[in-house]
């Protein structure tokens, strides 16, 4: 006996067909994995064709999307060019936003980007931005003044010779002043941006000063045209003006900084203007014997600057300088002010000399008090140190680090000399003097508000 269920055999009604087994095998030959490969062998023209359209299309983006690529990375790769941090008093505190990782600097330091550079009341510092590697091309300096703070957000060149990509320098400045000198070289341009939390300043080649202090940004232009937004306003700042910043303010109108009473302080090509002399300590028919020193207007690192230069016979007291006569009646003023870049390259004598009178390089002033007296003021600067057997005297003078521009400002001279007021300014020189020596000097500015 033979029992049937109803999963064996299904009985159809009239209604129903047959199921389609051929259709069934065709789906499940389609769905199979390698349905596909069999439809190709079937037809390999078709292959073919595919094949070689594809490699064509393939072939054609590689071609076109290499030597683009290649072209890319050649113009726009970017390393990053740490400056050059030079202290010029007290201990500069340099930190790692980052990790917070920070270092006490009292000589000289590396800055990367992602670095905060900060000074108290005592310290100072010049920072330097270099073309190269070895610090040959100078590109910008910095000068970073008592209490003061900045992050360095940029500092970059291209990688490679046959970018014309822009060389860039950008800041943060928190609080504080800087002076700042950017001077591009004529391969490439460059690009210096000083943001604070009021706006931002693009600075050319030229001589600039940034200061944020309160709720305002102060940006002065000494030299050049700088380019201030904020508050989605841009205002031209041309040399010789000042603009504000206020909290949450467009830039106000530029207005005139102060009167300069030099001519020619830039020392555009020449020497019009001024006097030069050299004196050597020995009689006169045996100065050519041990060498007289001489003055030369040069461009170095962009700028036009004066050149003091001996190099003769040591243990001979020599001076070289250049004077300008003003003979200005600055009674009516109520600050004075004198500004200069120095760069100190060679001294043979230590420190100012026996008496502290002999400089590598001095700015000097003579005036008449308003009692009618003539006086002399006189600021000095000396890279190389006395040694222990030398206990000799360093008055008006300031060390600085060597080869590097350093930006001087004195202090407000008629506070200064407040006991013998200045009533009229008779001449102004500047002069390199003890032995051996090289030394330069630019942009000078005698000031008056």
């Amino acid at each position: 006996m033979i029992n049937s269920t109803a999963s064996d055999h299904t009985a159809l009604t009239p209604d129903q067909e047959p199921p389609d087994r051929g259709a069934e095998r065709s789906a499940q030959s389609h769905d199979s994995p390698g349905w596909v490969t069999r439809r190709f062998r079937a037809n390999p023209m078709r292959t073919a064709w595919v094949v070689t359209v594809i490699s064509f299309i393939t072939c054609c983006a590689l071609a076109i999307a290499a030597p683009l690529t290649a072209r890319g990375f050649v113009l726009y790769a970017t390393d990053t060019r740490p400056l050059e941090l030079n202290v010029i008093d007290g201990a500069v505190l340099v930190t790692t936003a980052r990790t917070r990782d920070t270092q006490a600097v009292v000589s000289r330091a590396p800055v990367s980007e992602d670095q905060r550079v900060a000074t108290d009341e005592k310290s100072s510092a010049i920072l330097t931005f270099y073309a190269d590697e070895k610090a040959q091309e100078s590109l910008a300096t910095i000068t970073l003044y008592n209490n003061a703070s900045f992050l360095l957000t940029t500092a970059r060149v291209p990688r490679f010779s046959y970018s014309g990509a822009a060389d860039r320098l950008s800041l943060y400045l928190e609080h504080g002043r800087i002076r700042v000198s950017p001077s591009h070289r004529s391969a490439r341009p460059l690009q210096v941006v000083v943001e604070t939390p009021h706006g931002s300043a693009h600075l050319p080649d030229g001589n600039y000063s940034v200061e944020v202090r309160n709720e305002e940004t102060q940006v002065t232009t000494r030299g050049g045209e700088a380019t201030v937004i904020a508050g989605g306003q841009v205002v031209i700042v041309p040399a010789g003006e000042r603009t504000r910043i206020a909290a949450g303010q467009a830039p106000d109108a530029p207005q005139p900084v102060e009167q300069d009473l030099l001519a020619n302080g830039s020392f555009a090509g020449n020497l019009d203007g001024w006097s030069s002399k050299s004196f050597v300590d020995v009689r006169e028919d045996a100065q050519k014997n041990v060498g007289i020193g001489t003055v030369q207007v040069i461009t170095r690192d962009g700028r036009q600057a004066v050149f003091f230069s001996r190099r003769g016979q040591e243990g001979v007291h020599a001076e070289t300088e250049i004077r300008q006569d003003l003979n200005v009646d600055v009674r009516d003023f109520d600050a004075l002010n004198i500004t200069f870049y120095v760069q100190l390259v060679f001294q043979s004598l230590q420190g100012a000399g026996m008496q502290s009178s002999e400089f590598p390089l001095a700015a000097q002033i003579s005036y008449t008090d308003i009692y009618g007296v003539e006086r002399l003021w006189t600021s000095g600067f000396y890279y190389l140190d006395l040694d222990s057997s030398r206990p000799w005297p360093l008055r008006n003078v300031q060390k600085i680090p060597r080869g590097v521009w350093y930006a001087y400002e004195s202090p407000d001279l008629i506070e200064l000399l407040r006991e013998t007021r200045p009533s009229h300014i008779n001449w102004i020189r500047f002069y390199a003097s003890g032995y051996n020596y090289e030394s330069l000097i630019s942009e000078a500015e005698l000031l008056v508000r």
